[in-house]
């Protein structure tokens, strides 16, 4: 019976491809007697997260076919693809099962797993950054759309507080006044400028109120009146009615006891509350039990925010995605930051 009892491990090689990740393997194996194997071999490999026992992070099982002990296998590829949260940045130590036998000892691969690291670096893999900020309370809601059009290798997201916005919070629609009375709507007068002439004519002369001889006399005229009335009579006072409608909501003051910083934000993801699953991601970090605590000494408020919180696993599909941050409470909010930085 041919046993194998050893694999001299040559190079590990990221091959850029989309999804899934691959590691191109060549390796050799040989019988006891150190003469190389020829034929198919069903060989199963395995990253460990220490030399001795340890845990299990990945295994896939392939079918091999070796030539005089050269063999060549894709790591990934088929059915046992890398997660996409796989941490290239570990040590791991690889374990080969050979027709059921395994052999040993285990074979670091650290510096090729940094490689990994290396050539992810050199496809230039700019993130797609996705950031914006908004104040919200239990009234107002702020939403960010975003599209991933394939599966991204790794999903951050980063959330600053920032105080409530300290001027006028307003729902305040468009609305007219109401004008009832004269006062309001301004009664007035307009004056009017104008004279009245009399022109007496009569027959003799200095003669006012004589009997007329009944023949009018050319340059006998005398004005009896020439006058320039401005009575508000002549033109009388009115008013300019007119009526409306208020609609809206009164626009509010924001007193210092109201809404000043984020207490317990929840974040929903395509309309599913992960707030839970972002918090226990970050529980270890000082001050994250929760998000904000309605004061400025919360941790979410300092210059470094909730730092990286990786979502990843909490997005698996493609296509349009968004997430939500709202407030509860009555009186309470703040002001949210957020940056998304999706790496492919």
């Amino acid at each position: 019976m041919i046993k194998i009892v050893f694999v001299l491990f040559l190079y590990l090689v990221f091959i850029k491809a989309e999804v899934p990740l691959l590691i191109n393997y060549p390796g050799k194996l040989a019988e006891k007697n150190g003469n190389p194997v020829t034929g198919n071999k069903n060989i199963k490999f395995a990253f460990f997260d220490s030399e001795n026992a340890g845990t299990e992070k990945w295994s896939g099982t392939y079918f091999v076919s070796a030539s005089k002990g050269i063999f060549n296998v894709l790591l990934g590829s088929g059915s046992s693809i890398f997660p996409l949260s796989f941490d290239f940045n570990l040590n791991y130590w690889l374990e080969m099962t050979v027709e059921g036998e395994v052999l040993t000892p285990r074979q670091r691969i650290s510096s090729v797993a940094y490689a990994i690291r290396s050539e992810f670096a050199n496809r230039a893999d700019t993130p797609m950054v996705i950031s914006g900020c908004g104040d919200i309370d239990e009234n107002v809601s702020e939403k960010v759309y975003f599209m991933l059009d394939k599966a991204p290798r790794s999903i951050k997201l980063y959330l600053f507080g920032e105080k409530f916005n300290p001027q006028h919070y307003t729902e305040l629609a468009g609305h007219n006044h109401d004008g009832l009375t004269a006062a309001e709507s301004n009664g007035h007068t307009h004056t009017v400028n104008h004279k009245h002439f009399i022109v007496c004519e009569w027959g003799g002369t200095g003669r006012i109120s004589a009997s007329d001889d009944g023949n009018p006399k050319v340059n006998n005229s005398v004005v009896i009146q020439s006058a320039n009335p401005t009575s508000s009579d002549i033109s009388a006072g009115h008013t300019h009615t007119y009526t409306t409608s208020l609609t809206g909501v009164v626009a509010q003051a924001i007193s210092s006891s109201q809404k000043t910083y984020l207490n317990d934000l929840k974040i929903y993801r395509n309309g599913e509350n992960i707030s839970d699953e972002i918090t226990s991601t970050i529980v270890g970090r000082s001050g994250f039990a929760k998000l904000g605590d309605g004061t400025a000494a919360h941790s979410i408020n300092s210059a470094t925010g909730t730092g990286a919180v990786n979502i990843t696993d909490l997005i698996t599909s493609t296509g349009q995605q968004y997430l939500v941050f709202k407030q509860n409470g009555v009186n309470q909010g703040g002001r949210i930051r957020y940056y998304i930085y999706v790496t492919y």
